[in-house]
């Protein structure tokens, strides 16, 4: 993955998902640490897509924890992190999306859209519990993007609050 094409909430989601592993013990990172990580980001657009599918993140982010809990643990010096074949799979699948929306980062959305794709068992099981797929993650995105790329590495999400709510006039709510 070109580490030069992700947006900074990318690069923070897979640094949270480094530190979710830390955390826990595990010394290899799975697609579980990355969708917690996304779950995670507070104002992340993650969180709203799996609201739109009628998802509750934080029961998402509950049995994360529990699936992560249940991943061998190391003991002593848990610098290095090795990257499982499921999670690898699904940052590729992110890189592919990103190049089929014609969008020029890959950001959160490509990560949840990739994780979906490629969902390993313990993943396929929670997201078919939560209601989400494919189809409803890419109708809610379109909901929330609408036709919009992603082109810069910074201030995706706040741009796409800005286009969304618009400027307002001070105490009026009135658009200027």
């Amino acid at each position: 993955m070109n580490t030069q094409k992700l947006t900074q909430k990318c690069i923070e989601a897979i640094s949270r998902a480094q530190g979710i592993a830390r955390e826990y013990g595990n010394q290899q990172l799975q697609q579980a640490h990355f969708l917690l990580a996304l779950i995670e980001q507070e104002e992340g657009i993650a969180r709203e897509l799996i609201k739109k599918c009628g998802a509750r993140p934080e029961e998402m982010a509950d049995r994360l924890r529990l699936i992560i809990d249940r991943y061998p643990k190391i003991s002593g010096d848990a610098d290095s992190l090795y990257l499982s074949a499921a999670a690898d799979k699904a940052l590729r699948e992110a890189e592919r999306l990103a190049e089929e929306m014609k969008d020029e980062y890959v950001s959160v959305e490509h990560i949840l859209l990739g994780i979906v794709n490629t969902a390993d068992r313990d993943i396929k099981e929670l997201l078919d519990r939560s209601g989400i797929d494919k189809h409803g993650l890419l109708s809610a995105l379109k909901d929330i993007r609408g036709n919009r790329r992603v082109i810069s590495d910074r201030g995706y999400l706040q741009r796409l609050k800005k286009v969304r709510l618009g400027p307002r006039r001070a105490g009026t709510g009135a658009k200027t």
